[in-house]
């Protein structure tokens, strides 16, 4: 229902930019804040922390969640497979040295990566500006910090095996 809202209000420009979003099983999230403790980084890591929920796609098989301090976080949905292909990729980014990747970019026979794009910044000022979609965030964003705040959580620090 609020996916066809949203593309009552944005059109074809946001059609294009949800079929991107839709196509896609890992979704890299800049986030801006910078959790301090442990149990800040785990909130933002596990849901978001501060204002980092609105960037969150649970719908998503993996989420690679990226602070501004340069820590980086996992978020897996389990129905596409198993932990083991998940801490695989984790165990890979944590052993890949920056050096080799910037490497890997000069060789001419890799592969270009695209640049980071915002595939809804043509389309959020008509999101912003439409009452309708607006209540229906607002709505969203409530039943969100609810669920939240429902949840608890226990951290507990491994340092070896």
């Amino acid at each position: 229902e609020n996916r066809e809202r949203l593309l009552q209000v944005g059109g074809e420009a946001m059609e294009k930019a949800l079929c991107k979003l839709e196509s896609g099983a890992i979704v890299l999230c800049l986030d801006d804040d910078d959790p301090i403790s442990l149990r800040q980084l785990s909130n933002t890591f596990w849901h978001g922390y501060n204002e980092s929920h609105i960037n969150r796609w649970f719908d998503k098989s993996i989420n690679l969640m990226c602070q501004s301090d340069g820590k980086l976080g996992f978020l897996g949905e389990h129905s596409m497979a198993d932990a083991m292909p998940a801490v695989g990729l984790c165990e890979f980014i944590a052993e890949t040295k920056y050096g080799n990747l910037v490497n890997a970019s000069r060789d001419k026979s890799s592969a270009k990566i695209p640049a980071v794009e915002n595939i809804f910044g043509e389309v959020m000022d008509l999101v912003a500006k439409n009452d309708e979609m607006m209540s229906c965030i607002e709505e969203s964003r409530r039943r969100f910090t609810t669920l939240v705040k429902d949840q608890d959580m226990s951290i507990e620090l491994f340092r070896k095996y």
